[in-house]
C-alpha cells in the first residue's frame, strides 16, 4: 500500500494507514529525497475553515458517530448531532439535513441479527433527503430499507474506525466505501464528495458494500483464532511462541497485527464488533445455504473462540448478548471467581494471626534475663568466703 503526504497549512504530512504513523517533512516536498518520493504519492488537501452549504446531519453518538462528526465540523461543514441520550432537542432538526449519517447498534441477539434501531431512526430523515448508513449491515438490508422507505435516498458506507485511533481514523480514512440501491445510485457521488480525503474510495451496489465489512472483520477474526491454535500447539510441545510470531510476522502477507495471543483482557477474538459480526456471518451463510462443511468449519471456530473468551473471562457482557446458551457458563464462570476472591483473605487472617506470637515471647525473654539476680548473690556468697579466708 503506498502511503501519503498530506498538505495542511504549508507543512507536508506523510501517513501510512498501516501503522497509523504521521510524519512531518518540512515545508515543501523538495527536502524529500528520491527513495521518499518513489515510496508516497502525494496530494494537496487543506482543512477549510469557510463554511460549506451542505447541512450534515449525525444520528448516533458513540465513539463512531461522534468521530465522524466531529471530523466534518473541522472541515467547515455545519453539522447536526442527535441521540437518544444526548442532542435531544436536535431530533426534529435531523429531516432539515442534506445528507445524514446513521451509526446506531446493528446487534446480533441469540445469534439473530437485529437491524430494528437503524430501520426506527429512519423516520427521522426528511423526505427527498439523503440517509448514508455507517452500522454494519448484513446482505439485502440496504435494499430492504429503501423499499421501506421509497421516499429517501438511502446507502451503506461501512466504517473502519478503530476505538484507540478513532479521531485518526474518521479524518485520515484509509478507504471510503459507498454503497448503492438503484434508487440512490446518482447520489453515490455527492456523497463521496463530502467524505474525508481517502487512498481508496470506490462506489459499488449496497451488497457489495455489506459484505465488503464482513470480509475484513471475520478475516481478522480468522486470524486471531488460528493464530490462538498455534499457541496451543506450541505450549503442547514446550516451543516458544514469542519466537514463532516475530519470524511469521515478518512475511508481508501475514503481518504482525491480531498475532499477539493476549489482547486487553484475555485470549480470542472480542471487543464489539468480532464477537456479533462472526455470529452475523454464520447466519447469512445458513440462510444462504452455502454448503454444510462451510458452516460446520464456521461453528467450529466459533465454539473454539467462545472457549477462549470463557476461559480467560474476556468481554463476558458482549459474548452473553449474542450467544444465550452460553450464559450458564459465564455465571458458573463469575461465580467461580467470586468464590477464589472470598477465599484469599481468609488465608491472609492466617498469616497474620502468626505475628502478635511472636511479639508475645519478646517479653518473656526480658523476664528471665531479670531473673538472674539470684546467681549473682551466690557470687556474693563465695567472695564472702574469700575474705573470711583472709582474715
Amino acid at each position: 500500500m503506498k502511503k501519503e503526504v498530506v498538505e495542511n497549512n504549508n507543512k507536508f504530512y506523510a501517513y501510512c494507514p498501516r501503522c497509523r504513523v504521521v510524519h512531518l517533512f518540512e515545508n515543501n516536498t523538495n527536502k524529500i529525497c528520491k527513495e521518499a518520493l518513489n515510496n508516497y504519492s502525494f496530494i494537496n488537501f487543506k482543512k477549510n475553515s469557510m463554511k460549506k452549504n451542505k447541512l450534515i446531519g449525525f444520528v448516533g453518538q458513540g465513539f463512531i458517530g461522534n468521530n465522524y462528526a466531529n471530523d466534518f465540523e473541522e472541515r467547515g461543514y455545519n453539522v447536526v448531532r442527535y441521540d437518544k441520550d444526548k442532542f435531544i432537542d436536535n431530533k426534529d432538526l435531523i429531516k432539515m439535513c442534506d445528507i445524514v449519517f446513521i451509526a446506531v447498534p446493528t446487534p446480533s441477539i441469540n445469534e439473530k441479527f437485529d437491524y430494528s434501531i437503524v430501520k426506527d431512526v429512519l423516520k427521522l430523515v426528511g423526505d427527498g433527503k439523503i440517509a448514508v448508513i455507517k452500522s454494519t449491515l448484513t446482505i439485502g438490508t440496504t435494499d430492504k430499507l429503501q423499499k421501506l422507505y421509497p421516499k429517501k435516498y438511502i446507502l451503506h458506507s461501512p466504517e473502519f474506525l478503530t476505538e484507540e485511533t478513532a479521531a485518526y481514523d474518521a479524518s485520515f480514512p484509509e478507504r471510503n466505501i459507498i454503497g448503492y440501491t438503484k434508487k440512490s445510485k446518482n447520489k453515490s457521488r455527492e456523497v463521496l464528495s463530502v467524505m474525508a480525503l481517502a487512498s481508496y474510495n470506490s462506489i459499488v451496489p449496497a451488497r457489495e458494500a455489506e459484505i465488503i465489512k464482513y470480509a475484513g472483520n471475520v478475516l481478522l477474526y480468522s486470524k486471531v483464532v488460528i493464530a490462538n491454535s498455534i499457541f496451543d500447539l506450541c505450549k503442547k510441545n514446550n516451543i516458544n511462541y514469542k519466537l514463532v510470531r516475530e519470524a511469521v510476522a515478518y512475511d508481508f502477507r501475514i503481518g504482525a497485527s491480531h498475532l499477539d495471543i493476549k489482547h486487553k483482557k484475555g485470549r480470542g477474538a472480542g471487543g464489539n464488533c468480532f464477537i456479533k459480526d462472526f455470529s452475523a456471518f454464520k447466519e447469512m451463510n445458513e440462510k444462504s445455504k452455502t454448503s454444510k462443511e462451510l458452516i460446520e468449519m464456521l461453528s467450529s471456530m466459533e465454539k473454539y473462540n467462545n472457549k477462549l473468551l470463557l476461559e480467560s473471562g474476556k468481554d463476558l457482557d458482549i459474548l452473553s448478548g449474542v450467544y444465550n446458551n452460553i450464559n450458564n457458563m459465564i455465571k458458573k464462570k463469575v461465580v467461580s471467581k467470586k468464590v477464589v476472591k472470598k477465599a484469599t483473605p481468609k488465608k491472609a487472617t492466617k498469616k497474620v494471626a502468626k505475628k502478635p506470637a511472636v511479639k508475645k515471647a519478646t517479653p518473656k525473654k526480658v523476664v528471665k534475663k531479670t531473673a538472674k539476680k539470684p546467681v549473682a548473690k551466690k557470687t556474693a556468697k563465695v567472695a564472702s568466703k574469700k575474705t573470711k579466708g583472709k582474715k
